[in-house]
């Protein structure tokens, strides 16, 4: 599966990666919990379509996912990203989520994370950004 390019799922789980990585792969769709370690994220580096899903609740460990090394997906241009509430009967607060985007990113869709007004600035910093949405 070194040569595939193009992985999409309707709602999928990924194991820690493997010792093989794979540098053709540009589209990765559908992925729920993906934790973007260095090491995953180092196996897919020509990575330029990411959509990914995470449910949490009031006691999830964000620091799990490592969202802020996105920053390190230099080829990436679209990025979507669903936040779920496991449950849906307590107002919930905004996520304490660290987010760092890379450079390239010309589409981003975030939904559900409500970031707070301080950490917009972030927004600020993608000189090519074309569109962002919720």
């Amino acid at each position: 599966m070194t040569q595939l390019r193009h992985l999409l799922f309707e709602q999928g789980f990924l194991p820690c990666p493997s010792d093989a990585g794979n540098g053709n792969l540009q589209t990765l769709t559908g992925v729920i919990d993906f934790s973007c370690t260095e090491e995953a994220l180092g196996r897919i580096p020509n990575l330029k379509t990411l959509r990914i899903s995470y449910r949490y609740d009031s006691r999830t460990k964000w620091s799990i996912y490592c969202l802020e090394k996105l920053f390190n997906l230099h080829q990436l241009e679209t990025l979507k990203c669903h936040f779920v509430p496991k449950c849906l009967r307590k107002p919930l607060a905004p996520l304490a989520v660290d987010l760092a985007f890379p450079p390239n990113l010309k589409k981003l869709t975030l939904s559900g994370c409500r970031i707070s007004w301080k950490n917009m600035s972030t927004f600020g910093s993608l000189p090519k950004i074309l569109k962002c949405s919720n």
